[in-house]
């Protein structure tokens, strides 16, 4: 038998109900998402290869294997294969509007050919739903159309949307 170190962030954070299924040894916190039925659709640029349980984050310009997601900090971060596509994949979440800005960039090699980058997702918004047992996950809370035409799950009177708890707070 052969016996190999793994380093796995492990999270201390309340699960919610809409976790994904973890990918391999990875763990996928709200508001990640790897499949249609879990996690929040805005954040939906996450696969999982359950073969080899590895996760990518996949953009038009490509996909990229996923290192460490760190749900306390809201940060995971991605191996790229050179510099340029570090300002790529900067410049797909600018211009897509998506709910993640990179914190850091860094080359691993002298000659520039492998680097990583930290993206931090931002806050969620309320939920989305279709019916109003959708919101039973979210205590407080009750399925309402927004402007646009989406239903989220949105917090009664006398409380507020907490992005870092994911739930409804007195407020």
């Amino acid at each position: 038998m052969i016996t190999l170190p793994v380093d796995i962030c492990i999270s201390f954070a309340e699960l919610t109900k809409r976790d994904c299924e973890p990918c391999g040894t990875t763990i996928i916190p709200y508001p990640l998402s790897i499949r249609p039925d879990c996690g929040d659709p805005m954040y939906s640029h996450f696969n999982c290869n359950d073969t080899t349980g590895q996760v990518s984050f996949g953009l038009a310009g490509g996909t990229y294997p996923v290192t460490i997601i760190q749900p306390e900090e809201q940060t995971f971060t991605i191996r790229v294969n050179n510099y340029t596509a570090i300002d790529v994949v900067r410049k797909l979440l600018e211009l897509n509007h998506l709910p993640f800005n990179v914190t850091k960039s860094y080359l691993s090699s002298k000659d520039g050919m492998l680097g990583e980058l930290e993206i931090r997702w931002k806050p969620p918004l309320s939920p989305i739903c279709n019916s109003v047992k959708d919101c039973d996950d979210w205590p407080h809370s009750t399925c309402h159309t927004k402007k646009g035409g989406t239903k989220r799950c949105i917090c009664d009177t006398e409380f507020q949307w907490d992005p870092s708890n994911f739930s409804c707070t007195p407020g």
